[in-house]
């Protein structure tokens, strides 16, 4: 926790240290551990060379999620360059109160608890878990390093017996990233879109729509309207479903 604080002040400013200060920031270190812990409870039964989805074939939820985390890696990897390891703080802090915790999280629940082994829509939100706890642990190596470490030991089919000894894995994200931004994945055939039928809807568009729910309101507010409505997976399906292209 005290090393947390440490990476979350500016040290080109005057360092404030408070009962406030630390508390928040142990809610937030709170927040990072239920992440980790979620996502590696979630891979009990997942192993990465057998249930491992190939991008062509991940829904277009877990590509959208996929792509934004894809962008939390770059950013995160200019901060460290830059030395600027508040930002890093800040930024994984952010992604995983509102990315994750509010949304992906959220609308994957009922894939993950409800839906047999080996359905093709759980595996695809398995191997999207797991590409992100792997890449997470790895962000979080050097500022919660032993949080990282302890989180790497579960990871199924992880390389190397510690997160400071694996090698970094962005490139797979990157790919994937490219291909959603240039248009060639969507989430219904996962591959170019030039035949689609109209209710066909590409990552993008999914984003746009989710972004445009929780601007509407704050997130705990929408969040509570999609529960009251059929909850909120319901509405991500229709979202990634029933919506014209764009």
């Amino acid at each position: 926790m005290l090393r947390l604080w440490v990476a979350s002040q500016d040290y080109r400013n005057d360092i404030v240290v408070s009962e406030e200060r630390l508390k928040k920031v142990s809610e937030t270190y709170r927040g990072i551990r239920n992440t980790l812990r979620y996502q590696l409870s979630n891979l009990y039964d997942f192993e990465p060379t057998k249930h491992a989805v190939p991008d062509d074939r991940l829904t277009g939820l877990d590509r959208w999620i996929l792509s934004e985390f894809s962008k939390l890696e770059a950013e995160v990897a200019r901060a460290y360059d830059a030395f600027e390891f508040h930002a890093v703080y800040q930024k994984i802090s952010q992604f995983v109160a509102v990315e994750l915790s509010a949304i992906y999280h959220d609308i994957v629940k009922d894939r993950l608890y409800t839906l047999g082994y080996n359905d093709p829509k759980r595996r695809s939100t398995q191997t999207a878990l797991y590409r992100m706890v792997v890449s997470l642990c790895q962000m979080l190596g050097p500022i919660l390093s032993f949080t990282a470490d302890e989180a790497w030991e579960f990871i199924p089919g992880k390389e190397g017996a510690s997160v400071h000894l694996a090698n970094g894995s962005r490139g797979n994200l990157h790919s994937l990233r490219r291909n959603i931004s240039a248009g060639r994945l969507c989430s219904r055939h996962g591959k170019e879109c030039f035949r689609c039928s109209s209710k066909c809807v590409r990552p993008k568009s999914l984003a746009k729509r989710l972004k445009r729910k929780s601007n509407s309101k704050t997130i705990e507010e929408g969040l509570h309207y999609h529960r009251l409505h059929g909850g909120i997976a319901r509405t991500a399906e229709c979202l990634e479903l029933d919506g014209p292209a764009e």
